[in-house]
C-alpha cells in the first residue's frame, strides 16, 4: 500500500512510560471535523460553532455529536496499543449520564454554520453542513437520519459536571482506529450519543473553541510495522516517513523514532506543522503532536466496533 505524507515541521516530546504499555510512539491528534445533528430540524447545523451538543434537553429537543480525526500520520499495518479521545465539557445536565461514542458508517461534512453564544438550537445549515437528514446539506441524506452510525457503541462513560476534561479510551476505541490507519476510506469518526429519553444534555467545546486547550484530542500509541523516523526535505520541512520512503523522495532521513524539530530540521520546538509554513496551524489545518515513549512498549461503511474511559484532571495518558 503507497502511504501519502505531506512534508511538515515535526517537534519531539519525552514522556514517561504510560502505565506499562509496549514500547511504541504516541500522537496526539486535534480534530479535524465536528458538528451537531438536531433532531427537530433536517436543516439547523453547527459545523463552525465553538460548541457540540449531546443529549436530550430541557426542551425535549434531541442533539448528537460528530467528531473525525486524521489518522494519516500512522503507517498502515501498525499496531495500536492504545487510543484516547478527550473531549472538554462546558456544560451539562446535573447529575451522571452516559455518552457513548459510535463509529459513523457513512461520510459527512462540516460547513460554515455557527449557532452564535452557545445558542442551542443550531443554525442555518449551510453547504456540506451535516443535518440530522443529510450528511452533505442539502444534497446527500443519510441513510438514516440522525446519522448511520455502528449500533454497538466503541466505548461509553458517564459525564455529570461541567469544567471538565473526559476520556473514551476502551478497546472499542483502540479498534476502531487500527480499522480507520489500515482502511483511511472508512474513516468517517464517531457520533457522540446520549440517553434520548430522558433529560441529558452536555455541551463540549469543539475544535474551534478560542480555548486550544479544550478542544477535542485523540491520542494514539502505536508500533508501526516498518520503523519511520523524520524524513528532512531539502526546504527544512519535514514529514514522518520510512527509510525508503525517505529516500524515494531525496530527503534525508534522521533515523527511526527520531523526529525533526518544528523549524526545519535543525530548530527545536514544541508543536507539529502541516506543511512547510512555520506558522502555527489553525483549528482546521493543526497536525498531529508527537510523543516518542521510551519505556512504552467516499461513501463506504464499516463493521461494527469497550471499557471504560473516565474523567480527566491531568493530562492525557495512553493506558
Amino acid at each position: 500500500m503507497t502511504m501519502r505524507r505531506s512534508w511538515a515541521a515535526v517537534a519531539i516530546f519525552w514522556v514517561a512510560g504510560a502505565g506499562g504499555v509496549c514500547r511504541g510512539d504516541t500522537l496526539t491528534f486535534p480534530a479535524v471535523m465536528d458538528s451537531t445533528l438536531f433532531a427537530e430540524s433536517g436543516t439547523a447545523s453547527n459545523g463552525g460553532g465553538d460548541f457540540v451538543f449531546v443529549g436530550r434537553n430541557d426542551a425535549g429537543l434531541v442533539r448528537r455529536g460528530l467528531v473525525r480525526f486524521d489518522l494519516s500520520a500512522i503507517p498502515a499495518g501498525s499496531t495500536i496499543s492504545a487510543a484516547v479521545m478527550t473531549l472538554h465539557a462546558s456544560e451539562a445536565t446535573p447529575g451522571a449520564q452516559p455518552v457513548s461514542v459510535h463509529r459513523v458508517a457513512q461520510s459527512w461534512g462540516e460547513g460554515v454554520s455557527d449557532a452564535k453564544d452557545g445558542d442551542s438550537s443550531g443554525a442555518r445549515a449551510t453547504e456540506n453542513d451535516a443535518t440530522w437528514v443529510y450528511r452533505l446539506y442539502d444534497v446527500l441524506q443519510w441513510s438514516t437520519p440522525g446519522g448511520s452510525v455502528a449500533e454497538s457503541a466503541s466505548d461509553a462513560i458517564e459525564v455529570d459536571a461541567a469544567d471538565r476534561a473526559y476520556a473514551w479510551s476502551g478497546s472499542g476505541v483502540a479498534a476502531d482506529v487500527a480499522l480507520w490507519v489500515n482502511n483511511a476510506g472508512q474513516n468517517f469518526g464517531w457520533a457522540l450519543i446520549g440517553p434520548e429519553n430522558v433529560r441529558s444534555a452536555k455541551r463540549f467545546n469543539s475544535r474551534t473553541h478560542p480555548v486550544k486547550e479544550t478542544r477535542p484530542t485523540l491520542t494514539v500509541t502505536f508500533s508501526p510495522s516498518t520503523p519511520i523516523g523524520g524524513c528532512c526535505s531539502a526546504s527544512g520541512g519535514c514529514s514522518v516517513l520510512s527509510r525508503a520512503e525517505c529516500e524515494a523522495l531525496s530527503g534525508t532521513y534522521r533515523g527511526d523514532s527520531v523526529y525533526c524539530d518544528e523549524g526545519g530540521c535543525e530548530a527545536t520546538s514544541t508543536a507539529i506543522g502541516s506543511g512547510e509554513s512555520e506558522a502555527e496551524p489553525d483549528a482546521g489545518g493543526a497536525a498531529p503532536v508527537v510523543d516518542r515513549d521510551e519505556d512504552a512498549p467516499d461513501d463506504g461503511e464499516t463493521g461494527l466496533g469497550g471499557a471504560a474511559g473516565g474523567v480527566l484532571t491531568a493530562p492525557v495518558e495512553t493506558r
